[in-house]
């Protein structure tokens, strides 16, 4: 998140009974599209940016001039609760790394009941150099619970912004922590951040990152995702109809392709459903979030179809999990 100001350590209530760093945004400035994002968050008059390799993501601010200007990480906030442990590092002047801990017990898929457990590993790095940087540390006791509805509760969310701030270290590990680093920005200064992910371990992550975007700018980045899904909507060409309709056809062809997504590292490797690390050899792209909502009836056929090698990733996703 892109703040300025007073370091604030939680969102807070959209409704705006308890502050924190959220921001309203203008629906005109807001651009969607496939690979891109971008949209004016008017309380800090900063543009948001947003692009994506198939492992990696890009976030760029144009910031206005503002001597306590910033970008912060909530490391425990997750799809529907929170990750239980966290840990990041600061390995040089701009880069960090660590990773995120998510078990049932923080909640995420069907709040807990999906027995979803992974570790997400993360390398990261900044344009602007981390030169006035710190942390927050959140003391979460063990018999709180940590799903979907209780981390918006009004005691957790005063544990956490009342959490103090660490500064002096390199690197810490908790149940609860954040990360900022503060920077002067002047009118219109584009500050950006590049995020390499991996579910096998930080080595993957960074070797994802160095592999798909270390070189790239903001710019390439948004074009090459351009271009692939360009590529992939172009496996069904149509033709009449109106604007809208054929909007609606493509942005239908888009949902039905983001899922089931890349698991496996760069590398081959990925993490089995023994929690041992495998590699695909180059057979076959590890695949997971399998809707499993009619799915049968209307995607997987459709794949059949579209993108015959998708299926094959399918079925071998399939077969290697059993296993």
């Amino acid at each position: 998140m892109p703040t300025t100001g007073e370091l604030k350590k939680i969102a807070g209530k959209e409704d705006g009974s308890i502050t924190g760093y959220r921001s309203r945004y203008d629906k005109s400035s807001e651009m969607a599209r496939a690979g891109f994002y971008s949209v004016e968050l008017t309380d800090y008059q900063i543009k948001a940016e947003s692009s994506a390799t198939p492992r990696c993501g890009i976030l760029k601010f144009t910031f206005p001039e503002n001597e306590t200007s910033r970008i912060q990480i909530d490391l425990a906030r997750r799809v529907g609760g929170t990750s239980v442990e966290q840990y990041i590092q600061v390995v040089d002047e701009n880069r960090i790394r660590g990773w995120i801990k998510c078990t049932p017990e923080g909640g995420g898929w069907g709040d807990g009941e999906g027995n979803v457990d992974y570790t997400l590993y993360f390398f990261g790095e900044f344009s602007k150099p981390l030169e006035n940087y710190g942390f927050w540390s959140a003391e979460i006791p063990d018999s709180w619970s940590r799903k979907k509805d209780d981390v918006i509760r009004v005691p957790y969310l005063k544990r956490v912004a009342e959490a103090p701030v660490i500064t002096g270290k390199d690197e810490l590990r908790g149940k609860y922590l954040g990360f900022y680093t503060e920077f002067s920005t002047r009118s219109e200064e584009e500050v950006t951040l590049k995020v390499g992910i991996s579910f096998v371990d930080m080595k993957g992550a960074e070797n994802n990152f160095n592999t798909e975007i270390a070189a790239l700018s903001f710019e390439d980045v948004k074009a090459e995702a351009y271009r692939q899904w360009n590529e992939e909507l172009s496996r069904i060409k149509i033709s009449g109809g109106t604007d809208d309709e054929r909007t609606i056809f493509y942005t239908a062809l888009y949902h039905t392709m983001i899922d089931p997504r890349i698991y496996t590292d760069a590398d081959e490797r990925y993490t089995g459903g023994d929690g041992k690390i495998y590699s695909t050899g180059g057979a076959f792209t590890k695949r997971t979030i399998f809707s499993g909502w009619d799915v049968f009836r209307s995607q997987f056929p459709l794949q059949t179809i579209i993108n015959p090698a998708l299926v094959s990733d399918e079925l071998n996703s399939l077969i290697t999990l059993a296993e």
